[in-house]
């Protein structure tokens, strides 16, 4: 949950040459509908492609806000239309019509805005931004103003822009190389074989390993396996640990365990956005591929220890509830787990619900919208408006973004291939059937299911840090695990 948590994207997106300019002022009103134009020739199969075209707009009077993607400090409208087939030169119009949030486009209220269009068409990753082959348009402005002679005026929009790389640059780790190989942040990546097994298809393991800051010749070192929070990236981490370096403090503890450990970032990006390292219907034995597969080749490559208590994992938000599940379901390979603010670890306090006893994920028995982002005490966005607005962007789980994370990893798989979501969303009605299936991931019903196999691994090897007053109320599930512990160890 990491761009939950900070609103940032990682990586650069290389942007090609515009075949067509539109004004920099669109003038509209009242509301809005948006003519996106497909460039002519086009850096897309000559057959043509499907995707999803989503316009996402923002306010341009007031604080700047991030435009291409889902702002939660301050909710602002996304509207997406299916594309089943682009073809160079094509206009495709979002209007009314189109999946929208908080309303269709011709609600638009009277105002500034900036908008841009984005032709996701990868599958891939939770930022578009990653997934080279997507289209993307300049930003526009425009304004909406009152009357208009009740006609609803065009915003125009070209895709004069293409994701050319996964976006992220990686950086020169001062201090000891690894043996051998005259470089200092390493590659590693594989075809998974249990994967293309299970799915079918082709599917890269992947991961950057930093060496120890002092490494002596014939000596074995255990490794940290880092895993990023949603919306993070693990080659952003591993090129961020170049910074690290370079200020960390004499005699610390970072620097201690970054002289004599090597550091292994997992990438845990999947089509449905981060994958949690769990085995699921719909990601496949992601965490069986890490263990009996990844882990293996670097371990064959560098001079790891090798051993459970020569492993340790850790992570935050979805990466500290992906390090808790390996931990706790793979105790062979992790001897050791210290996590930070995990996604929901008991699913009888899932964002403010009670999957097993309540029959909504939006709205209290009093009828009262739930809170899911918190600032400083203030309530800035609801599980309602995160929904609605993941749906904005696409059906089911098809967003990417932290619910479709969700759905696809606890949930089943459907008949038409796609994640059985838990609930619907426009309306939060939770879905019964669906309540089952879910419980396999609660590690607090996990817990209180089997103690005498669990108990010793959540006290002996769990560690977890985590805020009285987390922003996206975290703390909450975890006091459920704490106090089942507390429970059973009395």
């Amino acid at each position: 949950m990491a761009s939950r948590m900070n609103g940032r994207w990682l990586g650069v997106v290389v942007g090609v040459c515009a075949l067509l300019v539109f004004g920099a002022c669109a003038e509209a009103g009242p509301g809005a509908r948006f003519r996106v134009n497909f460039p002519d020739p086009m850096p897309m199969p000559e057959h043509g492609a499907e995707g999803r075209l989503m316009v996402f707009v923002v306010r341009a009077d007031g604080p700047r806000l991030e435009l291409g993607e889902m702002v939660f400090s301050d909710p602002q409208p996304i509207y997406s239309i299916a594309i089943p087939n682009a073809r160079a030169g094509m206009e495709a119009l979002v209007a009314d019509q189109a999946d929208a949030f908080p309303d269709v486009p011709s609600a638009l209220p009277a105002g500034r805005y900036r908008a841009m269009a984005v032709f996701r068409r990868v599958r891939s990753n939770s930022s578009w931004r990653r997934e080279p082959g997507n289209l993307f348009s300049d930003e526009v402005r425009f304004e909406v103003r009152d009357g208009g002679g009740g006609q609803v005026r065009d915003v125009r929009l070209m895709l004069n822009g293409v994701v050319r790389d996964e976006g992220v640059r990686e950086r020169r780790l001062p201090g000891a190389r690894a043996p051998g190989t005259g470089a200092q942040v390493e590659s590693v990546e594989i075809d998974s074989k249990i994967l293309e097994e299970a799915q079918g298809a082709v599917r890269r393991l992947r991961a950057r390993v930093v060496p120890p800051m002092r490494m002596e010749a014939g000596r074995k070192y255990p490794a940290v396996y880092v895993i990023h929070g949603f919306g993070g990236d693990f080659r952003e981490d591993a090129a961020m640990e170049a910074r690290r370096r370079a200020s960390l403090q004499r005699g610390s503890v970072e620097q201690r365990i970054r002289e004599h450990a090597y550091l292994v970032f997992l990438d845990g990006e999947g089509a449905y956005g981060h994958h949690l390292f769990a085995d699921s219907a719909n990601n496949g034995p992601v965490g069986r591929a890490l263990v009996e597969e990844l882990i293996p080749a670097i371990e064959e490559r560098f001079a790891m220890l090798g051993t459970a208590r020569g492993r340790a994992v850790t992570g935050h938000s979805s990466g500290a509830w992906s390090g808790m599940w390996l931990a706790l379901n793979h105790p062979e390979v992790f001897g050791a787990c210290f996590v930070t603010a995990p996604d929901p670890i008991d699913f009888r306090g899932f964002q403010n619900t009670d999957i097993y006893r309540e029959d909504s994920m939006f709205t209290d028995e009093a009828g009262r919208e739930k809170p899911v982002y918190r600032r400083a005490g203030r309530v800035l966005m609801t599980v309602a408006q995160e929904n609605r607005m993941e749906r904005a962007m696409g059906p089911g789980a098809w967003s990417a973004q932290q619910w479709s994370s969700w759905h696809a990893a606890f949930g089943a798989r459907g008949v038409d291939g796609e994640p059985v979501v838990l609930f619907d969303a426009q309306t939060g009605k939770i879905d019964r059937s669906a309540r089952e299936h879910w419980r396999g991931y609660d590690m607090g019903a996990m817990l209180r299911d089997d103690p005498e196999r669990l108990l010793p691994l959540w006290r002996e090897r769990v560690r977890m840090v985590i805020g009285t007053e987390d922003a996206y109320y975290l703390e909450r599930p975890a006091m459920k695990v704490w106090e089942t512990i507390e429970r059973l160890s009395a």
